[in-house]
């Protein structure tokens, strides 16, 4: 087992309930009047009109009475049974914890209608056609949603109070690190960027593999603070691991972006976790040889652990990729049969052999180089969306510009290279206390003069210079300010799925559901700093524990 990290503070239990109560307060605000919103785009495929959802009191009872042929009573276990049959089999398997409570939310309101809701746009259809969706009561899939996104605010919250007292980062941010969770967690929660997430009920799959990524990471952290002198340590270990291995196979089960646990785990051992090197200019170079010095054992110690969040990513990754269709009933179902060859062929072209052809694939009409051109500008977009999410700019149905090439004469546009360079600027020239600060003023006043839409045009090279100034400054920040190069990083880990090379739509907001927790945590801890640097004064430096704000 690695060696222990300190253990968390508890900060008591009526805290814990303060801010719950508050979350649940602040979301039931803001997304309880639009509870009645109706279903759109892919909420009809893969909820209105999927077949196994449609004749889902047919499908229970004939899983029913495969296993019970003599009773003609329908129990609870057997409806359950058939639910997961119906989430199983569905056109979108790949996903059946998600589809699940699809179906639950169908079932329970078949047996138990409270309320019948047939959205306005579907008032002008035929009686017969307009009665299936009177079976939808679309409140009840809303509320499901919204419950959903208070307990990812209470995960978020928990894994923040855990981060934030990891041994690496700053004595004064540890000292008031219940404060910084709650704040970070509190703006996360009420960004406008996740009502994407939360209101478009398909993406339920975000908020469920957003639960379960953020549960696993909070298990894997416990279990690296055990104190492993007492006699209670493996029992306690087994439990926390089989937590974190459990709550990793079931976000699989919901969406595949939690495969990215493993990277975020290495990058908080690497950052925040292991010990600074003994030189006393802890540059990034330094850092960096430190880390490689390191590296063997922090892989041999933490195998064990590491293999319980691998393994159900495997098993996870088989179910997407090595599923076997048979071709009589491949519209309608997926098979159980699995093929690991086959898993493993289609993973490695996704990941690799694909990126170099100029053939286009999936559902955009560009390459994937070209994919990958025009994603630099989307993930500068997705952080100007979370520095200035007004209103206006917020969208469901993106109709984004695509870049066809690294230069185009037609498509040059300097203003976007001016404005990095400017912030850039600001950066270089701004006191060494205030730079973050700093920066993010002068991005958010960019943006409030109308500056956001220059990431529309479609040359990437202002995009690529600016994702390369963040990179070099998470480099830089690694040795004294690791906690800055983990939330950069972390942030970028959680696009290279949805936001690289895979042939999917380019733009969703509902993307940044599970990324902007770093990006979040990041803005929080610079405020308190800079707020703590500002308080304690240079002839009486104020206690760490004292510099609340």
């Amino acid at each position: 087992a690695p060696q222990s990290i300190p253990r968390f503070r508890p900060f008591g239990w009526k805290r814990h309930a303060l801010v719950a109560a508050l979350m649940a307060a602040v979301t039931i605000g803001m997304y309880g009047p639009r509870h009645d919103a109706a279903f759109a785009f892919d909420d009809e495929p893969n909820i209105l009109r999927n077949p196994y959802f449609v004749n889902l009191e047919a499908v229970i009872q004939d899983k029913a009475l495969s296993l019970h042929p003599d009773s003609r009573e329908v129990g609870t276990l057997d409806a359950l049974r058939g639910l997961w049959r119906a989430a199983v089999e569905s056109p979108a398997g790949n996903r059946p914890l998600t589809n699940f409570t699809f179906a639950w939310n169908i079932w329970r309101n078949e047996y138990h209608i409270a309320e019948s809701y047939i959205p306005e746009r579907y008032a002008t259809l035929p009686a017969a056609e307009a009665e299936q969706y009177r079976a939808y009561p679309v409140r009840d899939f809303h509320h499901v949603n919204i419950a959903l996104h208070w307990l990812c605010g209470l995960a978020v919250y928990g894994l923040f109070l855990r981060l934030v007292q990891l041994p690496r980062v700053p004595d004064r941010l540890r000292g008031t690190a219940w404060f910084v969770a709650t704040g970070a967690a509190l703006v996360w929660l009420c960004s406008p960027v996740q009502s994407a997430a939360v209101m478009y009920i398909v993406q339920r799959a975000v908020l469920l593999a957003a639960c379960f990524y953020l549960v696993a990471f909070i298990a894997y952290l416990e279990f690296r603070a055990l104190d492993r002198t007492r006699t209670c340590y493996w029992g306690k270990a087994a439990g926390w691991l089989a937590l974190c291995a459990v709550a990793t196979f079931a976000g699989m089960l919901s969406k595949e972006i939690t495969a990215l646990l493993p990277l975020g785990i290495l990058l908080a051992e690497y950052f925040l976790i292991m010990p600074a090197p003994d030189s006393a200019e802890c540059g990034a170079g330094a850092f960096f040889r430190a880390g490689l010095r390191e590296a063997w054992t922090l892989a041999r110690q933490a195998a064990l652990p590491l293999c319980c969040v691998l393994m159900p990513v495997a098993a996870g990754v088989l179910l997407y990729y090595g599923k076997v269709n048979e071709p009589a009933r491949q519209e309608t179902r997926a098979s159980y049969e699995l093929n690991a060859g086959k898993a493993v062929g289609k993973l490695w072209e996704d990941a690799v052999g694909k990126v170099f052809s100029d053939e286009p694939r999936g559902k955009t009409r560009i390459s994937r180089r070209q994919r990958l051109l025009t994603e630099t500008r989307v993930v500068a977009m997705y952080q100007s969306l979370l520095i200035y999410p007004g209103w206006w700019r917020l969208n469901l149905d993106y109709d984004f510009p695509e870049t066809t090439a690294l230069w185009n004469a037609d498509e040059v546009y300097f203003l976007p290279l001016v404005l990095v360079l400017g912030i850039l600027a600001v950066w270089r020239f701004s006191p060494p206390g205030w730079r973050g600060v700093g920066v993010m003023f002068a991005v958010a006043l960019a943006h409030m003069l109308g500056l956001e839409r220059v990431w529309w045009e479609p040359w990437p090279v202002p995009a690529i210079v600016w994702h390369l100034a963040v990179l070099w400054l998470a480099a830089a920040c690694a040795g004294r300010h690791p906690h800055i190069a983990f939330c950069i990083l972390w942030f970028y880990a959680g696009h290279l799925i949805e936001s690289t090379i895979i042939g999917l739509e380019l733009v969703y907001e509902h993307r940044l559901y599970l990324p902007s927790t770093a990006f979040y945590l990041l803005a929080t801890m610079t405020v308190f700093d800079a707020a703590c640097a500002w308080k304690a004064a240079p002839e009486a430096p104020a206690s760490a524990e004292g510099c609340h704000v």
